[in-house]
């Protein structure tokens, strides 16, 4: 059975109020795409040679490679030598989208605060904390061709708008976490991966019953598309979470609004081959730019009960280390009652001197509120 439709609501940004959206959405933890007719007007203005002019010099330690040029998939997090590497922006732009590239290249997250004057944090997201020194942390995403980032979650607020080429998101709603198989990590006891090798195409044929997705034919022929329904037996429950899972493109001039706690595999596809590179060919391969946001985590109390949850699932070493990045981050946040309980149960299971003292100061300053 294929992936539902899109059944996301799409609003015009200028029509989006900051309580509204907050509540609505933040709140009750429902994706949203919003049309800003703002990012338009960025793709003919950021091209590749006014990234350069402002940026040349500037070394971007995000730079992800795929393990061989007809790869479309990246490793999530960074590790030193392990399919990244470190490049200034003269140099990748100089041969990421060039047809005889030996790697497909994705610069991730490319903060550049003087582009805040070109793009300012959505007005929307006005009451949500970006938890950045400047007020504006937007990150860039550049590529050419097709890329893929793998079946994973984050615990923060996010939106993704879409400057060039499209990019399509398969979604699961933090409810599934049981069947997505996270992987328990030092910085996310939680788990911000999946232990399914092939993530949102572990059972096969996800492409195949979602034609509409991004991502080459050559991947398909490579196992991506494979003829079997049924899940492998280590990963069974994730059958019926495909089943519901939903798969939303998001082009040029949009962007999706994606909750903490929502899982999501995305697929990038570079737009048309005449936008400006710089100096790469009239065969270049397409671009794709998109600005990433990221907010404080909002835990509204839908998703804090599924963490809970998550945290008695974990094997027992695992739970006080758990319970204490949630009720360390709360506390960051001003929820000091859900923040208290936690850090408490946290200390039943491990002592911490650390967790006990902020516990303590929590006691002291909010006293019978808790």
């Amino acid at each position: 059975a294929a992936t539902r439709q899109c059944p996301l609501l799409i609003v015009d940004a200028s029509a989006l109020a900051p309580d509204i959206f907050y509540e609505d959405h933040v709140q009750a933890s429902v994706p949203l795409i919003v049309r800003d007719v703002q990012l338009l007007r960025l793709k003919p203005k950021w091209s590749d040679a006014f990234l350069e002019a402002r940026a040349a010099l500037h070394v971007h330690d995000e730079v992800r490679l795929s393990s061989g040029v007809s790869d479309t998939s990246f490793p999530l997090t960074k590790v030193a030598g392990e399919r990244s590497a470190s490049l200034t922006v003269r140099d990748f732009l100089g041969s990421y989208r060039r047809p005889n590239r030996t790697a497909n290249y994705y610069a991730t997250n490319l903060i550049l605060p003087h582009l805040a004057d070109d793009y300012p944090k959505p007005f929307f997201t006005e009451l949500l904390d970006h938890g950045c020194a400047s007020g504006w942390c937007g990150g860039l995403w550049l590529g050419a061709g097709t890329q893929r980032s793998s079946l994973h979650r984050d615990f923060s607020e996010n939106v993704h708008g879409v400057i060039e080429g499209t990019k399509t998101f398969t979604l699961f709603p933090p409810n599934e976490t049981a069947a997505l198989y996270p992987r328990p990590e030092t910085a996310n006891r939680l788990g911000h991966t999946t232990r399914m090798p092939s993530g949102a195409r572990t059972c096969g044929g996800l492409q195949r019953r979602q034609p509409h997705a991004c991502g080459s034919d050559e991947n398909a022929s490579a196992g991506h598309s494979g003829d079997a329904v049924e899940c492998p037996r280590d990963f069974d429950r994730f059958g019926g979470a495909l089943e519901r899972a939903f798969a939303c493109s998001v082009h040029e001039g949009e962007m999706l609004f994606l909750p903490s706690g929502w899982w999501h595999e995305v697929d990038t596809e570079g737009g048309a081959t005449s936008s400006a590179g710089r100096g790469n060919g009239d065969d270049a391969l397409g671009r794709s730019l998109s600005i990433n946001f990221w907010f404080r985590a909002e835990w509204p109390r839908e998703t804090l009960r599924l963490a809970e949850r998550e945290v008695e699932d974990l094997e027992r070493p695992l739970r006080a280390p758990a319970l204490r990045q949630l009720g360390l981050d709360l506390a960051q946040r001003g929820r000091a009652a859900d923040a208290s309980a936690l850090l408490q149960r946290s200390l039943e299971l491990e002592p911490d001197q650390e967790v006990a003292a902020v516990l303590q100061t929590l006691r002291a300053r909010f006293g019978g509120l808790l």
